[in-house]
């Protein structure tokens, strides 16, 4: 319960009432309780000798399935040292140790480091070659007994065997619900160091062997309550050029059963007042192409107009952030002439909001981290213009520089060679000297002179290789804005693995980086070069994500280009279609930002009676909890809460925002087959947030304050079983009452309004007078 009060009072007293109520809560009893702090980070250790923490095994492969299992994810090269102090680590749950090297430098040090780590409490993951055979720097071994008892670390003792040939190996052990997940494991086995579990508790899921004249038996895939263990090559495969990457253990099953991650509450982005959340976001790449489709083509349209006028306008029900590019608009640089009024049409529409996508568009962020103009002069005599492919892409006025960040590989002149990822400049403007100020809050002041009263620039979207320094992320949250683009998640015939599912976000130094939840046509088309139509199969990613589990929100990532084919537009249009047919909770890029940096600073403390109190979420308003079929929401023990609903045996609980520390606790739910009972109303989903919700002392009047995008449809569980209903609502029109009818189920299903309100309507939901309800907190027959 968040508020109760004696007695029936006008809608918009009561919802003042209600606020206050959650604000004296905060400052009650209930925050004062001392609570347990919950470590939910995973230290992800690797060499950065040989890898940066983005291309890690751990970033790449296990932090998306991490995040899932409610752990955040700290990278830490183990190269560099001091190692940080274990007494700094309270927060720390467990570490990943996946080192893709045998050798490290120092590896007594690093041994005895994590050694501490573990007789702190800290689960230990093993995964990869380890890096303690010996040292980098002098070749020589650790001593022995400190490598035993570093495999003992996690119930393992090592047997002074490597089995390179393994045509005469066999499984002794194989768990067919942990291996073979994606990939099976198959002949010729990838060569192995023998070990052996020494922890009666640990539960070997792989065990190979051979007998004959030269015996061997070894473990290589563990899990205990000390952690776990990867042989290398037993739990993921990636090809030789990374574009490759299968499971073939069960990577959400290992990791739960390594981190203990069973009963831990887990802070949810995919997921609000109990739908899957939709956004959408656009780079202005591509802004000023003269559109190609034959219909237009006549017309001579910009694709942004076009994608205003076939992708937007009629879309109202879905919004969208639109990114440009200030050299795309800027009278000065490379504008044409309807560039800006383009800008200003799409501004002003209600489902839109404002985004920058930067001044200079930048490829490469890393080279602008000491910066250096003399160095960048080089590439002036091109500015204007990119040659090959990008010439045709762009057109033949050789004034429209480009934007689009992949196509700078395929320059004629080829990669720089100081430059990475193939790219032939650092940026694709380069008029002026960079400044890492007019890139970010330059940009949104500029942007801002085209926008409508009421709007701000909210979000600035990465460009290039979106892999911003800490700098440039603080900078950006210093600006008022929050961040997105990264990540490029595909889940379909040609990236055929949860491995190609990217994390949340990323840490980058103090700050944090949002990654969008899917890639965008870029990666579909061979980089704008062939197959238009390829972000058609999006859905097959929507849907891989969304079954057997949720795994990521329904994210629809593009570029303006899209509108300048006409098979591109059908893709684009095909996929905002499948939306609309959806049940989704709709925000803009921003709103998502805010919630998934919530993966990263939510803090968790246990309470006494097996409750929950979730602190510094920032925007993220879902808890999940996994295998919770059986479970549902203890309302009289619980603060903070909106309400809950079962999907895909979890429990997901809808949080309030208006409560900035809510209390979750559990009960018993015997039935599983339909929804929970309560003593009050409480939400089952809905289209549009909700929040400040306050019950009347009657336990069956609800009063809270709810907009979005879209129909509101609604539906809310209310006690008492079958009976009438009143809604009423303070719409922007005027004044709405309903009635409805609510059966046997108890489930209360109405619609706010038919279309998009953007300001908090305050809404009642109360028992009709003569309907027929049971007292609050009945047993349903």
């Amino acid at each position: 319960m968040i508020g109760r009060r004696d007695r029936l009072i006008p809608l918009a007293a009561a919802l003042a009432l209600a606020l206050l109520v959650v604000v004296a809560g905060l400052a009650g009893p209930a925050r004062a309780e001392t609570g347990t702090a919950v470590p939910r980070t995973v230290l992800s250790l690797y060499d950065g000798s040989q890898k940066r923490a983005r291309t890690s095994a751990g970033h790449q492969l296990a932090e998306a399935v991490l995040n899932h299992l409610g752990l955040e994810v700290v990278h830490l090269d183990v190269t560099r040292r001091p190692l940080p102090d274990p007494a700094s680590l309270p927060h720390v749950r467990g570490v990943l140790a996946w080192i893709e090297s045998d050798t490290l430098p120092d590896p007594a040090g690093y041994m005895t480091w994590l050694e501490r780590l573990a007789g702190d409490g800290k689960r230990l993951v093993l995964a990869g070659y380890g890096g303690v055979d010996a040292d980098s720097t002098t070749g020589e071994a650790p001593p022995r007994e400190l490598l035993l008892r570093h495999w003992a670390l996690v119930g393992l003792r090592p047997l002074d065997q490597f089995v390179a040939i393994t045509y005469d190996v066999t499984p002794r052990i194989q768990d067919a619900g942990m291996i073979g997940f994606e990939r099976p494991l198959a002949k010729p086995y990838p060569p192995f160091v023998a070990l052996r579990s020494i922890d009666p508790a640990n539960t070997v899921h792989l065990r190979l062997g051979r007998d004959g004249i030269d015996p061997v038996t070894s473990d290589l895939v563990v899990t205990g309550p000390k952690g776990g263990y990867l042989a290398p090559d037993y739990g993921a495969f990636r090809g030789p050029d990374g574009n490759a990457r299968e499971w073939i253990v069960d990577p959400l099953k290992f990791f739960a059963a390594a981190f203990d991650t069973a009963a831990l509450p887990k802070p949810d982005a995919t997921t609000l007042v109990g739908r899957r959340l939709y956004y959408s976001h656009i780079d202005g790449d591509g802004w000023n192409n003269i559109t190609e489709i034959p219909s237009l083509k006549r017309e001579q349209l910009l694709s942004a107009r076009v994608v205003m006028n076939e992708a937007i306008v009629p879309f109202p029900d879905l919004p969208v952030t639109v990114a440009p590019i200030v050299g795309d608009l800027h009278p000065d640089l490379y504008a044409r002439e309807d560039s800006v009024a383009v800008a200003r049409d799409l501004f002003a529409l209600p489902q839109v909001e404002a985004g920058t996508h930067t001044h200079s568009h930048p490829f490469q962020w890393s080279y602008f981290v000491d910066y250096d103009r003399a160095d960048e002069e080089r590439f002036l005599p091109d500015r204007g213009a990119l040659s090959g492919v990008l010439g045709g892409l762009y057109g033949d006025d050789r004034r429209v520089a480009p934007a689009v960040v992949d196509l700078a590989h395929d320059e004629e002149d080829g990669e720089d060679p100081a430059l990475g990822n193939g790219y032939a400049r650092p940026r694709a403007y380069l008029d002026t000297p960079f400044d890492l100020d007019e890139e970010i809050s330059g940009s949104a002041e500029w942007f801002t002179q085209l926008l409508p009263p009421g709007k701000r620039v909210e979000i600035l979207q990465w460009s290039g290789d979106t892999s911003p320094f800490e700098l440039a992320l603080r900078k950006t949250r210093e600006a008022g804005m929050v961040n997105i683009n990264g990540g490029d998640t595909r889940f379909d015939r040609e990236y055929p693995s949860l491995g190609w599912v990217a994390p949340t976000g990323r840490r980058v130094g103090a700050e944090i980086q949002i990654y969008a939840s899917n890639s965008n046509e870029n990666t579909y088309t061979d980089l704008w070069t062939d197959r238009y139509f390829g972000f058609r199969h999006l859905v097959r990613t929507l849907e891989n994500t969304e079954h057997p589990v949720r795994l990521k929100p329904l994210n629809i990532y593009y570029h303006m280009y899209s509108g300048q084919k006409l098979s591109s537009l059908n893709a684009l249009l095909a996929n905002l279609h499948y939306a609309r047919s959806q049940p989704i909770a709709p925000v803009t890029a921003a709103d998502f930002a805010r919630i998934a940096a919530g993966v990263f600073t939510t803090r968790l403390e246990a309470l006494d009676g097996g409750r929950w109190r979730v602190l510094d979420r920032g925007g993220l308003q879902t808890l999940r909890f996994d295998a919770a079929a059986f479970q549902a929401v203890d309302f009289a023990r619980s603060t903070g809460v909106v309400g809950q609903t079962h999907y895909q045996g979890s429990l997901y609980v809808a949080l309030d925002p208006a409560v900035a520390a809510p209390v979750v606790a559990l009960r018993d739910h015997p039935h599983p087959d339909r929804p929970p009972e309560a003593p009050q109303p409480y939400l089952m989903d809905a289209r549009w947030p909700v929040r400040a919700v306050a019950v009347a002392d009657d336990g069956l009047t609800v009063d809270f304050t709810a907009s979005g995008y879209g129909a509101g449809e609604m539906r809310w569980k209310v006690p008492g079983g079958a009976g009438a209903w009143v809604v009423e609502a303070d719409l922007p029109d005027g004044p709405r009452r309903q009635r409805i009818a609510v059966g046997e189920d108890g489930v209360a299903t109405f619609t706010l309004a038919p279309g998009t309100v953007t300001q908090p309507v305050r809404v009642r939901l109360a028992p009709a007078q003569g309907g027929r309800q049971r007292q609050a907190g009945a047993a349903s027959p």
